[in-house]
Protein backbone atom coordinates (compact mmCIF):
# COMPACT_ATOMS: atom_id res chain seq x y z
CA UNK A 1 0.00 0.00 0.00
CA UNK A 2 2.78 2.45 0.84
CA UNK A 3 5.37 4.06 -1.44
CA UNK A 4 9.05 4.89 -0.98
CA UNK A 5 10.84 7.35 -3.28
CA UNK A 6 14.62 7.83 -3.11
CA UNK A 7 16.03 10.68 -5.19
CA UNK A 8 19.39 9.79 -6.66
CA UNK A 9 22.09 11.79 -4.84
CA UNK A 10 24.00 12.86 -7.91
CA UNK A 11 24.69 16.24 -9.51
CA UNK A 12 23.36 19.31 -7.72
CA UNK A 13 20.96 21.83 -9.21
CA UNK A 14 19.11 19.45 -11.52
CA UNK A 15 15.75 19.34 -9.74
CA UNK A 16 15.99 16.57 -7.14
CA UNK A 17 14.44 18.64 -4.36
CA UNK A 18 11.89 20.14 -6.77
CA UNK A 19 10.85 16.60 -7.70
CA UNK A 20 10.68 15.65 -4.02
CA UNK A 21 8.30 18.58 -3.38
CA UNK A 22 6.12 17.61 -6.34
CA UNK A 23 5.88 14.03 -5.10
CA UNK A 24 5.07 15.34 -1.63
CA UNK A 25 2.39 17.69 -2.92
CA UNK A 26 0.78 14.92 -4.95
CA UNK A 27 0.77 12.66 -1.88
CA UNK A 28 -0.91 15.46 0.10
CA UNK A 29 -3.43 15.85 -2.72
CA UNK A 30 -4.13 12.11 -2.34
CA UNK A 31 -4.53 12.70 1.42
CA UNK A 32 -1.75 10.22 2.18
CA UNK A 33 0.39 10.56 5.31
CA UNK A 34 3.85 11.72 4.20
CA UNK A 35 7.25 11.46 5.86
CA UNK A 36 10.04 13.52 4.31
CA UNK A 37 13.72 12.80 4.92
CA UNK A 38 15.86 15.79 3.99
CA UNK A 39 19.43 14.47 3.74
CA UNK A 40 20.94 17.83 2.77
CA UNK A 41 21.65 19.16 6.24
CA UNK A 42 23.58 22.12 4.78
CA UNK A 43 20.84 23.69 2.65
CA UNK A 44 17.75 22.00 4.17
CA UNK A 45 15.83 22.90 1.00
CA UNK A 46 13.14 20.24 1.41
CA UNK A 47 12.61 21.07 5.07
CA UNK A 48 12.31 24.77 4.24
CA UNK A 49 9.62 24.06 1.63
CA UNK A 50 7.49 22.52 4.40
CA UNK A 51 8.49 24.83 7.22
CA UNK A 52 4.86 24.70 8.38
CA UNK A 53 3.91 21.17 7.29
CA UNK A 54 0.28 20.05 7.08
CA UNK A 55 -0.91 17.77 9.84
CA UNK A 56 -0.36 14.58 7.85
CA UNK A 57 3.21 15.54 6.84
CA UNK A 58 6.32 14.97 8.97
CA UNK A 59 9.78 16.29 8.07
CA UNK A 60 13.01 14.73 9.34
CA UNK A 61 16.47 16.23 8.81
CA UNK A 62 19.02 13.44 8.34
CA UNK A 63 22.66 14.40 8.81
CA UNK A 64 24.82 12.82 6.11
CA UNK A 65 28.32 13.87 7.18
CA UNK A 66 28.58 12.10 10.51
CA UNK A 67 32.02 10.49 10.90
CA UNK A 68 31.83 9.37 14.49
CA UNK A 69 32.76 5.69 14.64
CA UNK A 70 30.43 4.91 17.52
CA UNK A 71 27.31 6.11 15.69
CA UNK A 72 25.12 4.18 13.27
CA UNK A 73 25.34 5.17 9.65
CA UNK A 74 23.05 8.23 9.50
CA UNK A 75 20.81 6.80 6.79
CA UNK A 76 19.98 3.78 8.99
CA UNK A 77 17.54 6.09 10.77
CA UNK A 78 15.39 6.21 7.63
CA UNK A 79 14.91 2.45 7.37
CA UNK A 80 14.26 2.05 11.09
CA UNK A 81 11.80 4.95 11.07
CA UNK A 82 9.88 3.49 8.11
CA UNK A 83 9.67 0.09 9.83
CA UNK A 84 8.33 1.67 13.03
CA UNK A 85 5.86 3.84 11.13
CA UNK A 86 4.50 0.91 9.12
CA UNK A 87 4.14 -1.18 12.28
CA UNK A 88 2.21 1.63 13.95
CA UNK A 89 -0.15 2.15 11.01
CA UNK A 90 -0.74 -1.62 10.60
CA UNK A 91 -1.33 -1.31 6.89
CA UNK A 92 -4.36 0.93 7.31
CA UNK A 93 -2.90 3.86 5.36
CA UNK A 94 -0.96 4.39 2.15
CA UNK A 95 2.05 6.05 3.70
CA UNK A 96 4.45 7.88 1.40
CA UNK A 97 8.14 8.16 2.25
CA UNK A 98 10.35 10.56 0.30
CA UNK A 99 14.13 10.54 0.72
CA UNK A 100 15.87 13.56 -0.79
CA UNK A 101 19.56 12.73 -1.06
CA UNK A 102 22.32 15.29 -0.78
CA UNK A 103 24.12 16.12 -4.02
CA UNK A 104 27.51 14.51 -4.36
CA UNK A 105 26.77 11.64 -1.96
CA UNK A 106 26.43 8.82 -4.48
CA UNK A 107 29.39 6.83 -3.12
CA UNK A 108 28.05 6.96 0.47
CA UNK A 109 24.52 6.21 -0.57
CA UNK A 110 25.25 3.39 -2.99
CA UNK A 111 27.41 1.75 -0.32
CA UNK A 112 24.57 2.11 2.20
CA UNK A 113 22.07 0.66 -0.25
CA UNK A 114 24.08 -2.55 -0.55
CA UNK A 115 22.71 -3.43 2.90
CA UNK A 116 19.23 -2.02 2.23
CA UNK A 117 16.54 -4.60 3.16
CA UNK A 118 14.64 -4.42 -0.14
CA UNK A 119 12.91 -7.76 0.36
CA UNK A 120 11.70 -6.78 3.84
CA UNK A 121 10.42 -3.40 2.63
CA UNK A 122 8.59 -5.02 -0.29
CA UNK A 123 7.25 -7.63 2.11
CA UNK A 124 5.57 -4.78 3.98
CA UNK A 125 3.72 -3.90 0.76
CA UNK A 126 5.88 -0.85 0.01
CA UNK A 127 6.62 0.02 -3.60
CA UNK A 128 10.19 1.29 -3.98
CA UNK A 129 11.18 3.86 -6.62
CA UNK A 130 14.66 5.15 -7.40
CA UNK A 131 14.07 8.67 -8.76
CA UNK A 132 16.66 10.11 -11.12
CA UNK A 133 16.64 13.65 -12.52
CA UNK A 134 18.25 14.67 -15.79
CA UNK A 135 18.55 17.96 -17.64
CA UNK A 136 19.99 18.96 -21.00
CA UNK A 137 23.39 18.90 -19.25
CA UNK A 138 25.49 15.85 -20.15
CA UNK A 139 26.91 15.62 -16.61
CA UNK A 140 23.45 14.98 -15.16
CA UNK A 141 23.12 11.98 -17.50
CA UNK A 142 26.57 10.67 -16.61
CA UNK A 143 26.02 10.83 -12.84
CA UNK A 144 22.60 9.19 -13.11
CA UNK A 145 24.05 6.36 -15.19
CA UNK A 146 25.95 5.13 -12.11
CA UNK A 147 22.67 4.63 -10.28
CA UNK A 148 21.03 3.00 -13.28
CA UNK A 149 23.91 0.51 -13.60
CA UNK A 150 23.79 -0.21 -9.87
CA UNK A 151 20.04 -0.97 -9.77
CA UNK A 152 19.26 -2.47 -13.19
CA UNK A 153 19.47 -6.03 -11.86
CA UNK A 154 17.13 -5.21 -8.95
CA UNK A 155 14.63 -3.57 -11.32
CA UNK A 156 14.68 -6.62 -13.61
CA UNK A 157 13.99 -8.82 -10.57
CA UNK A 158 11.05 -6.60 -9.57
CA UNK A 159 12.59 -5.45 -6.30
CA UNK A 160 12.20 -1.78 -7.19
CA UNK A 161 11.37 0.60 -10.02
CA UNK A 162 12.98 3.48 -11.84
CA UNK A 163 11.34 6.88 -12.17
CA UNK A 164 13.23 9.23 -14.49
CA UNK A 165 12.32 12.93 -14.31
CA UNK A 166 13.37 15.14 -17.23
CA UNK A 167 13.70 18.71 -16.00
CA UNK A 168 13.42 21.28 -18.80
CA UNK A 169 14.81 24.29 -16.93
CA UNK A 170 18.12 24.09 -18.88
CA UNK A 171 16.33 23.56 -22.18
CA UNK A 172 14.31 20.83 -23.86
CA UNK A 173 17.16 19.22 -25.80
CA UNK A 174 17.64 15.84 -24.12
CA UNK A 175 19.86 14.50 -26.89
CA UNK A 176 22.56 13.42 -24.44
CA UNK A 177 20.05 11.50 -22.34
CA UNK A 178 18.51 9.86 -25.42
CA UNK A 179 21.89 8.90 -26.86
CA UNK A 180 23.70 7.64 -23.77
CA UNK A 181 20.93 6.39 -21.50
CA UNK A 182 17.31 6.97 -22.44
CA UNK A 183 16.93 4.86 -25.58
CA UNK A 184 18.28 1.65 -24.04
CA UNK A 185 16.61 2.31 -20.70
CA UNK A 186 13.18 2.98 -22.16
CA UNK A 187 13.46 0.04 -24.56
CA UNK A 188 14.13 -2.31 -21.66
CA UNK A 189 11.77 -0.88 -19.03
CA UNK A 190 9.20 1.11 -21.04
CA UNK A 191 8.43 4.81 -21.36
CA UNK A 192 5.94 4.87 -18.48
CA UNK A 193 8.86 5.30 -16.07
CA UNK A 194 9.75 8.69 -17.61
CA UNK A 195 8.16 12.04 -16.67
CA UNK A 196 8.99 15.31 -18.41
CA UNK A 197 8.27 18.28 -16.18
CA UNK A 198 6.62 21.34 -17.70
CA UNK A 199 8.39 24.71 -17.61
CA UNK A 200 7.21 26.36 -14.40
CA UNK A 201 8.95 29.67 -15.12
CA UNK A 202 12.03 30.97 -13.30
CA UNK A 203 10.27 33.94 -11.67
CA UNK A 204 7.45 31.81 -10.34
CA UNK A 205 9.76 29.15 -8.91
CA UNK A 206 11.98 31.79 -7.30
CA UNK A 207 8.95 33.25 -5.52
CA UNK A 208 7.92 29.79 -4.37
CA UNK A 209 11.40 29.09 -2.99
CA UNK A 210 11.77 32.52 -1.39
CA UNK A 211 8.46 32.02 0.43
CA UNK A 212 9.52 28.60 1.77
CA UNK A 213 6.66 26.72 0.20
CA UNK A 214 5.84 24.53 -2.82
CA UNK A 215 3.64 24.62 -5.89
CA UNK A 216 1.10 22.17 -4.54
CA UNK A 217 0.75 23.84 -1.16
CA UNK A 218 -0.11 27.10 -2.89
CA UNK A 219 -2.43 25.44 -5.41
CA UNK A 220 -4.30 23.58 -2.64
CA UNK A 221 -4.50 26.61 -0.34
CA UNK A 222 -2.32 25.00 2.33
CA UNK A 223 -0.03 28.00 2.73
CA UNK A 224 -0.25 31.77 2.80
CA UNK A 225 -0.28 33.03 -0.80
CA UNK A 226 -0.21 36.70 0.16
CA UNK A 227 2.97 37.35 -1.81
CA UNK A 228 1.51 35.84 -4.97
CA UNK A 229 -0.75 37.86 -7.25
CA UNK A 230 -3.79 36.51 -9.08
CA UNK A 231 -1.86 35.54 -12.21
CA UNK A 232 0.82 33.82 -10.12
CA UNK A 233 -1.82 31.69 -8.43
CA UNK A 234 -3.51 30.92 -11.74
CA UNK A 235 -0.26 29.70 -13.30
CA UNK A 236 0.62 27.67 -10.21
CA UNK A 237 -2.77 25.94 -10.17
CA UNK A 238 -2.47 25.16 -13.87
CA UNK A 239 1.03 23.74 -13.35
CA UNK A 240 -0.13 21.59 -10.45
CA UNK A 241 -2.99 20.23 -12.56
CA UNK A 242 -0.36 19.06 -15.05
CA UNK A 243 1.70 17.51 -12.26
CA UNK A 244 -1.29 15.54 -11.00
CA UNK A 245 -1.78 14.01 -14.45
CA UNK A 246 1.92 13.13 -14.72
CA UNK A 247 2.22 11.50 -11.30
CA UNK A 248 -1.09 9.63 -11.20
CA UNK A 249 0.34 6.51 -12.95
CA UNK A 250 3.26 6.41 -10.50
CA UNK A 251 0.83 5.89 -7.61
CA UNK A 252 -0.33 2.64 -9.22
CA UNK A 253 2.88 1.00 -8.05
CA UNK A 254 3.63 -2.37 -9.70
CA UNK A 255 5.35 -3.48 -6.51
CA UNK A 256 2.17 -2.93 -4.53
CA UNK A 257 0.03 -4.56 -7.20
CA UNK A 258 2.31 -7.59 -7.23
CA UNK A 259 2.13 -7.82 -3.45
CA UNK A 260 -1.66 -7.71 -3.44
CA UNK A 261 -2.15 -10.15 -6.34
Amino acid sequence: MSLLFITAGTKGGIGKTLTATLLTDFALFKESPVVLYDCDNENESLKKAYIHPPGNCRVELVKMDCNEADMDYPLDFIVNDIEQNESASKGKAQNVYIVDMKAGTSHYTLDWLKAFPFDFIRGQGIGIHIVGCVTADLDSVYTLSRWIAHFTKDVKEGKLHFLIVKNTFLGENFGSYDEFLGSSLETEFGTNMVIELPDFGCRCMKKVKDNHTSLGQIAMGMTDAGNFNLMDESRIKGAFDEIKKLFEPVWRSPAVENKES
